[in-house]
Parts: structure tokens; sequence; C-alpha cells
């Protein structure tokens, strides 16, 4: 799983070449799952085939740029099954634009609810290069698909409007304030939570947060050459619209802006600065408890991947007895912790995978979830129930 903190390899995006296959053990392809018949044949213009099996509720459909929960199966056309979110018992969550071009046009006829047999020409799925050892070159594909959820959606498009006010920066770059913030500058921030997105020319998203994910770690990127100076015009809770010199975007292709101008948009929803929050017991009405006695309250959803119990995290958290007891802080460290996520204590690994990247809980977790009879001394007694603001940074 590759890491969604927003680096010079996220970047450098181009439709990635293909879906993210996991490796699936002999007990796993061990399955009566075959491949079901098809419907009505449809055709488009690229040649994939699909067959509509279950209708969806036709209210939206997912575009480019679009994170997305899917359930599916895999096939070659000799009926070798490669690969399936539903054996494994895991949806999968991946951005319009990531994934084969087969997936990436069929997903967009379909929406939530719909689920859909597509016959993928090997043109839009691997190509020459295959994926070895489970796809050979040049092969045909199959698949059975379950949208079952568009997660998040890019930023929409905002034309630039020569009517409102114009910034203009010593490096070119120039800004419209779309909504004004009032936090801290991103630029005084370790971390800064942010919707992003790079427009083509036409207006449909070429990059954007919900494809790489949405933590960006100032103060500099070299592949965003203007991003630097621009943090320092970006406090928590604002919104820019930025024109940028198409030098300093070294992302820019002149398919996507044959102008000498590419357009942006920077919605920044918290710059994090590590400090140790302030510690709040959340009110009965206000927590969500789950089958386990686990409670939690949401502060900030993010946008990011969700972990899994093969994931590793990285994190921010802070945590407390019941009395508002101060016993651990990441935040006071000045760094993040990292482990695996079946590594730590049974509250947290649960409440690890309800949380995406991005996202900020409040864990209430009671003692037989936390250290049980044997606490944690001398700080922790036993059976003490423990509350934790966490944020979760990166996993993979």
């Amino acid at each position: 799983m590759k890491p969604t903190l927003l680096t010079l390899a996220a970047l450098a995006l181009v439709p990635l070449g293909g879906l993210l296959i996991a490796a699936q053990t002999t007990e796993e392809k061990a399955t009566t799952r075959t491949i079901p018949a098809d419907t009505e044949i449809q055709t488009t213009e690229s040649g994939l085939k699909y067959s509509i099996l279950t209708e969806g509720s036709g209210s939206e459909h997912p575009g480019y740029g679009d994170l997305v929960r899917v359930h599916y199966s895999g096939w070659l056309t000799d009926g070798t099954l490669f690969d399936s979110s539903v054996d494994r018992g895991e949806p999968a969550e991946f951005p319009l634009g990531g994934v084969i071009e087969g997936w990436n046009e069929g997903l967009q006829l379909m929406s939530p609810g719909a689920r859909y047999k597509f016959t993928i020409p090997s043109k839009l799925a691997y190509g020459e290069a295959g994926s070895p050892p489970v796809i050979p070159a040049n092969a045909d594909l199959i698949f059975e698909v379950e949208l079952i959820a568009i997660v998040a959606r890019p930023l929409p498009f905002v034309a630039w409007d020569e009517a409102r006010e114009t910034v203009t920066l010593d490096n070119g770059v120039k800004y419209q304030v779309l909504k004004a913030g009032e936090g801290p500058p991103a630029s005084e921030a370790k971390f800064v939570y942010t919707d992003f997105a790079r427009y083509k020319a036409d207006g449909k998203v070429a990059l954007a947060s919900t494809m790489t994910g949405m933590l960006i770690t100032p103060p500099t990127f070299p592949q965003i050459k203007f991003y630097s100076e621009l943090t320092k015009h970006m406090p928590a809770g604002s919104h820019l619209l930025v024109s940028v010199p198409k030098a300093l975007d070294l992302n820019v292709t002149e398919d996507d802006n044959p102008g000498p101008t590419t357009l942006w948009q920077f919605k920044v929803h918290e710059a994090i600065t590590c400090q140790t929050p302030e510690f709040q017991m959340p009110a009965a009405e206000e927590l969500t408890t789950t089958a386990s006695g686990l409670k939690y309250k949401v502060l900030r959803e993010g946008c990011g991947k969700k972990p899994t119990v093969q994931s590793r995290c990285s994190v921010h958290y802070s945590g407390w007895l019941e009395d508002g007891t101060l016993f651990d802080s990441s935040y006071s460290r000045g760094n993040p912790a990292t482990f695996g996520v079946t590594q730590v204590i049974a509250g947290w690994t649960e409440g690890l995978q309800l949380m995406t990247e991005g996202s900020k809980y409040t864990f209430v977790i009671p003692g037989n979830l936390g250290y049980a009879e044997r606490g944690s001394p001398p700080k922790i007694g036993p059976n003490a129930t423990l509350v934790f603001t966490v944020e979760l940074i990166q996993t993979n």
C-alpha cells in the first residue's frame, strides 16, 4: 500500500498503471466464486464491455478524482480467479484515475448500490507488460464490481474571476480568497490538513487530495515550488483559488493546460502545530459505542486510506485517565508514533480501523480493551478507563 502523504512520488501523478492486486495464498484462492453470467452486453467506444447485474440508486455517479469504496472479484478469461475483495472480507478504496483504465471508465457508469460485470480488453488493463506473476501479457480481464459508496469528491471547479480581489506574490503566483481563515498560518504548522486540487484547462480535475491523501507537510516540496511561499498566506480555515505560472508547476503537461498558468484550489481545514491538546471528556450523547464497548467521537473526518490489521500507522496522540491526568503524549515529544495496528492495546486496534488518514478521534477505552487488571504501573491502574485524542497521519 503506497503512502498518501503528499510526497515527491505522489505528486508525479499520472494514471497509475494498474489496480493494486493483493497477493493471495493458496487458501485464499480456494473458492467456489465463478464468473457471473452476462445480462445485456454493452460496449463503449474504448472497447470496454459491461453488463448491469444489479441497478444502483441512480442518484449520482463517481468522476475522475473521486475516492470510491467497492467490492470486486477478478478473473482471467479461462475462469482463473486472481483477486477478490469479497473473499478477503474487506472492501477496497481507491481514487478514480489511480487504477487501470477499464476501471476508471467503468466505475463512472455506475451509481452506489450497482453491481456490474466488466470485460476489460488488455489495452485498458495491464497491456503487454501484464502484472506478473498473476496476470500474463496482453490478458483480457473479467471483473464483477459492486460500487458501495462514493467516499469523497475533489473540490469542485471554481473559475478565476478578475472581479475578485487578487493578491500577487513575488514569485508570480496569484491567489483569490474564496473564504478567509482565522487560524494559525500553515507556514507555522507541522502538518496541514487540507483539500487541494489542480484543474485542466477544461475545468476537469488533474490532481486532487482525494487521489493522494489530504495531509501536506510544510514548508517545502520540490514538486510544488510555489507551496512554501503560499503557506504564509494560508491560515487555518482559508480557501484559496491559486493561479500558478507553469514554470513553477512541475506536474503539468501541455495536454492538461496549454496556457501559461495552472489553476489550483487549497482549502485548509486545520494547521496542526503538534501542541498537546487540552483534556476534554465528551458527553455521553456525543459518543458512539461499538459492540466491544469502545466509545469514540469523530472530531475531524479524514479522506485518506483506512488501516487494516496488516497496516502500520503513524499517529499523534495524547492519553489521559478519566480524571484528566495526562499519562502520555506524542505531541510533547514532537514526533508521531509509528506502530503496527495489532501491536497496541485492543481499543486502539479496533479504533484505528474506524479512522481514515487525516482524521482526528477521541477514544474512551474501557479497562478490558486497555491494560485490564494488570494496568501499566505506575501511571495506569488496574481496569482503568483511558481517554485518547488520536490523529491518524499516515497508514501503509
